[in-house]
């Protein structure tokens, strides 16, 4: 468990560059992160030893909240070292581990996964390894509510980023000509989506009571995402070169039928996302509301089982009344424009039971305009339906998916 004490990634040594080496610079990627998750700032930070370079703090489970409040010590931003360039690296990785399952997250994909591979040898390769081994081990508490407990350990987004920059790692290495090092990082890409597949098969095995099969709908999803966060780290690979092309053959497009030394898993792992694809959207209904940034409680789960969620919202103590409105009126504006998605009305759903006088109590605190999605018997209908009904159905269809 995270002690909150007062402390936190301040950036206070010193203002920071907003440009590094022609690409966004610490200032800017520190403003995103404190934006999109201002309660890092209340956490506990030791303090960095003096000279102490962002790659010698990365370890440990909070290792990225060091990294952070480490900002300033990016130096050489015009024309930066080879030590500079990993501390930038270290940097990017840790703003992405903290950001990317908030609502904004920082936009550093292509960096970490492609253009930072670009230069260096084996040695290069071999030192962001080790931080991205550290980043392997960052705590995902207070950063994502994006992941399934499983007997193979918890399983989330964060590893498709993982398995992404990883495909960076193996692509630098072929460039290097390095066989061995290579085949040590193909070893960590197979050993993830093996441990993966382990427990979305054993779920898929077991009778099926609705938790499981909400559970295997979510492994369904993380897993698709995460072979995808991986096709995304492989297409920075140069096409032309043959040298690339036995790799591709064995890690590129598994959840679209190539995933053959995996017996199918990720496409059968696809099969079952597809029955809630219409949940996989941005939510940007809800990104410029600012009132759910105020504590890692608040961040958004998988949907579209998202009645805890609201409950959560209608409760939470960081929320006055007319947030939770403000909540409302945003989720019925979802409802009206993303189409198949049905999370949005389980949220309120939630929100609705939780909140004295239901969810009309709330939305007298809306214009007109806002508020006429519940004037749909249809929407009425699906806000209604009890939690029990609604994950039931979802898990049979789950199940019909397998085949």
């Amino acid at each position: 468990m995270i002690d909150r004490r007062q402390g936190g990634p301040q950036a206070r040594e010193t203002a920071l560059a907003d440009r590094f080496d022609n690409k966004i610079g610490p200032g800017q990627l520190f403003a995103q992160v404190a934006n999109a998750a201002p309660w890092y700032s209340s956490w506990p930070v030791p303090p960095l030893g003096e000279g102490q370079r962002l790659s010698q703090v990365s370890a440990g489970p909070l290792g990225f909240l060091r990294v952070l409040a480490g900002a300033a010590r990016i130096t050489g931003v015009e024309r930066p070292s080879s030590a500079d360039r990993l501390d930038y690296f270290t940097f990017c990785m840790a703003c992405h581990h903290a950001s990317v399952a908030t609502y904004i997250p920082t936009d550093v994909d292509t960096k970490i996964r492609g253009i930072l591979w670009e230069r260096g040898g084996s040695d290069a390769v071999r030192e962001r390894l080790e931080i991205v081994d550290h980043a392997r081990r960052w705590s995902l508490e207070g950063v994502s509510t994006r992941f399934v407990t499983t007997p193979e350990g918890p399983i989330s987004g964060h590893d498709g980023e993982w398995l992404g920059v990883l495909a960076g790692a193996l692509g630098a290495a072929i460039r290097a000509k390095d066989a061995v090092l290579a085949d040590e990082i193909g070893g960590l890409i197979d050993a993830e989506l093996r441990r993966e597949i382990a427990a979305f098969e054993r779920l898929a095995r077991k009778p099926g009571t609705p938790e499981d099969s909400w559970s295997l709908i979510r492994l369904g999803w993380i897993l698709t995402h995460n072979a995808g966060d991986l096709d995304q780290g492989i297409s920075f690979w140069p096409e032309q070169s043959s040298d690339y092309q036995p790799w591709r053959d064995r890690f590129a497009e598994m959840a679209h039928g190539r995933d053959r030394a995996y017996g199918g898993s990720f496409t059968r792992a696809k099969a079952v996302y597809q029955t809630v694809s219409a949940e996989g959207h941005r939510h940007y209904p809800l990104r410029p509301l600012r009132c759910l940034r105020r504590a890692p409680e608040l961040l958004l789960p998988l949907g579209p089982c998202l009645e805890a969620w609201g409950a959560t919202v209608a409760t939470h103590p960081a929320l006055t009344l007319d947030d939770r409105a403000e909540v409302l009126g945003a989720l019925l504006g979802g409802i009206a424009k993303v189409t198949g998605q049905q999370g949005y009305q389980r949220a309120v759903h939630g929100l609705a039971s939780a909140t004295s006088g239901g969810v009309d109590a709330l939305a007298k605190r809306l214009p007109a305009s806002i508020r006429a999605p519940l004037k749909d018997p249809e929407v009425r209908r699906q806000i209604g339906l009890a939690s029990s009904s609604f994950l039931s159905a979802i898990g049979k269809r789950a199940r019909v998916a397998l085949g």
